[in-house]
């Protein structure tokens, strides 16, 4: 599978992860309204009775006295009256199913939480690695493989033997090779981010698998065991506290143990993605392989040129004098092209997101790994393109110098050099 579709699959999971609990958190609302609608209705049958004329006496029931029972009183010389009326602790039960609402919402909104992390890493990861996948492509064709191994591969209209010294053109060589082997690095530390990227990406989706179900289950929760708890006594049209309460006492279990399942997840999950020791070693070398790039101590980073000279060659031709001084130029033109696009990538990159400091409400969760990864991505916008575009810059400086120092000792007079830059289009 390749990066960019681990992307899209990964977005997708997360798409549809949030889009699935968007309204879970809406699901026990209605329940809880039914249950306050229902304690409404429930009623407690009021007797007033006497015995044989004496004082009266009030008893509630939740039932009313069936015709046997009563007949059995009066044959006892009882006389009562019946009424029904509200029931006595409707308030309480009232109070437990806001105290159930409560506790539901603040389970919700943590879960919440914890879901827009999990959800908005993946996606930042994501974008990540498309950022980067453009940069190395784009680095890869117009500077890796634009920067010869050998000098003579670099495009001229002038002399191939520009330099009319040996150990100058060597020397000049050697920066072209140190150029190249600069870019082949370059190339290798960009995919090694790609790739330790993509392995974390892929890491992920074990876990956003286990939230997901866990997204399932508090549907399940919600609009099943608490809807249809409060359905048992909502369709009821004289509903005893009895079955109420023992409705909001499933309404708690359900709550409560939604909370010890996230709880364990989150855990699992923060526990999964803390074991990062082994990414974190290839990010330092990665890093280490930066380091590699210069050429002297200390350089860590894309190499600086050396310097090049000229030799006196003694009275060249005017014909001379043009194909060395386009030789010079052409190079010189060739090096500005790199540390152009070498700017441009250096934008891109300094464009590029970087990961969270991830999942702080997740409790074992480590970010070594999203640190790491924003600070190798950092030292390749900085001190490979940002620096190549710096160094790449230089080396034409030092060529066009040249050119000029060339053409001051070689040509006869200032007309003649005029002459010849104007030949060149210098």
């Amino acid at each position: 599978m390749s990066v960019e579709q681990t992307i899209q699959m990964i977005n997708q999971a997360c798409d549809d992860m949030v889009d699935a609990y968007a309204t879970l958190a809406e699901s026990a609302a209605p329940a809880m309204d039914e249950l306050t609608t229902t304690i409404g209705r429930i009623r407690q049958w009021k007797y007033v009775s006497r015995v044989n004329g004496g004082p009266p006496m009030t008893e509630y029931r939740d039932t009313q006295y069936n015709g046997w029972e009563k007949a059995v009183m009066w044959f006892g010389g009882m006389s009562w009256t019946e009424e029904e009326v509200p029931h006595p602790r409707a308030d309480e039960a009232r109070a437990r199913v806001q105290e159930l609402l409560g506790v539901a919402n603040a389970n919700d909104a943590q879960f919440e939480l914890d879901m827009d992390d999990i959800a908005q890493t993946p996606r930042v990861l994501g974008q990540l690695l498309g950022g980067w996948l453009t940069i190395r492509d784009t680095f890869t064709q117009q500077v890796a493989q634009g920067i010869p191994s050998d000098v003579a591969y670099i495009p001229t209209s002038g002399s191939i033997a520009g330099w009319s010294s040996p150990s100058a053109a060597a020397a000049y060589a050697t920066v072209v090779g140190s150029q190249n082997s600069a870019a082949d690095t370059a190339v290798d530390v960009m995919s090694g981010l790609l790739d330790n990227a993509a392995a974390f990406l892929a890491s992920l989706q074990e876990s956003l698998a286990g939230f997901a179900a866990l997204t399932l289950d508090l549907d399940r929760y919600y609009s099943d065991l608490v809807s249809k708890g409060a359905g048992i006594v909502t369709g009821m049209e004289k509903p005893s506290f009895g079955l109420v309460s023992d409705a909001i006492d499933l309404g708690f279990t359900a709550v409560n143990g939604l909370k010890e399942q996230e709880v364990s997840t989150a855990q699992t999950f923060g526990s999964m993605l803390n074991s990062t020791i082994q990414a974190l070693l290839q990010i330092e070398t990665l890093s280490n392989e930066i380091n590699g790039m210069g050429e002297t101590s200390g350089e860590n980073g894309w190499p600086a040129p050396i310097a090049v000279t000229y030799t006196d060659e003694g009275d060249p031709t005017d014909a001379q004098l043009v194909t060395h001084a386009q030789y010079f130029l052409d190079h010189a033109a060739f090096w500005d092209d790199m540390s152009s696009t070498l700017s441009t990538l250096s934008t891109q990159a300094g464009g590029t997101v970087e990961l969270p400091v991830m999942y702080t409400r997740v409790p074992t969760f480590s970010a070594d790994q999203s640190i790491a990864l924003n600070g190798l991505s950092n030292r390749l916008e900085t001190d490979v393109l940002r620096r190549g575009s710096t160094q790449t810059a230089a080396i034409s400086t030092k060529l066009r110098q040249v050119m000029e120092t060339y053409l001051q000792q070689e040509a006869a007079n200032a007309e003649q050099i005029r002459q010849v830059k104007e030949r060149i289009g210098a």
